[in-house]
């Protein structure tokens, strides 16, 4: 579904971005997937989209194709979320404490309190103990 969505979002999408979509779609809704096949066979007229899609090879995983770009990394103040922001997913453990520092909601929770200790959990959370 996410897939599908995206692609509606495209102006132009070629045949070939539909092929591996389909091919996936395959296990679960057999009957219309061999139809939309056979659709693409006679349209595309290649020897290779004449034989069943069950036929076809299953697409290749890409892991730099499905890498995030951006992630939410949670605040906490002494174990209870006080806030949410959007970072990198390489941000490092002092650009971290320094955005979550900045936030106006962060500074209410820890206004004329010492920082006692900050927990940097990668990719997921910054905890600061007041």
């Amino acid at each position: 579904m996410i897939l599908t969505n995206e692609m509606e979002k495209e102006n132009k999408i070629l045949m070939s971005h539909y092929l591996p979509l389909i091919t996936l779609l395959a296990p679960m809704a057999p009957h219309i997937s061999e139809e939309i096949w056979s659709s693409f066979a006679k349209a595309l007229e290649d020897k290779q989209y004449k034989r069943s899609i069950f036929l076809q090879p299953w697409p290749k995983y890409e892991p730099a194709l499905v890498r995030e770009e951006t992630i939410t990394l949670v605040i906490q103040i002494n174990g209870k979320v006080r806030d949410k922001i959007e970072v990198k997913t390489d941000i490092s453990e002092e650009e971290a404490k320094k955005l979550t520092l900045n936030r106006e909601k962060v500074k209410k929770w820890i206004e004329g309190k010492e920082i006692k200790k900050v927990v940097f959990v990668p990719g997921k959370l910054i905890n600061i103990v007041v």
